[in-house]
């Protein structure tokens, strides 16, 4: 049985029109998601991961 739930968001691109036009380009935070997403698993915690397409709203 899961100690807790957690939820790991990873975005790799932001939409630029809600940031001044900042192009809305990041580097590897999918991947920092899996990783923490790997460590809450490894602690009991059931995880729902939500990468970028995913993680409109």
């Amino acid at each position: 049985m899961a100690i807790g739930l957690a939820i790991t968001i990873g975005l790799n691109s932001v939409d630029p029109t809600h940031y001044g036009g900042w192009s809305g380009d990041l580097i590897a935070c999918e991947f920092d998601a899996n990783d923490m997403s790997a460590i809450a698993k490894a602690r009991g915690f059931t995880v729902s991961t939500l990468l970028t397409q995913a993680a409109t709203r």
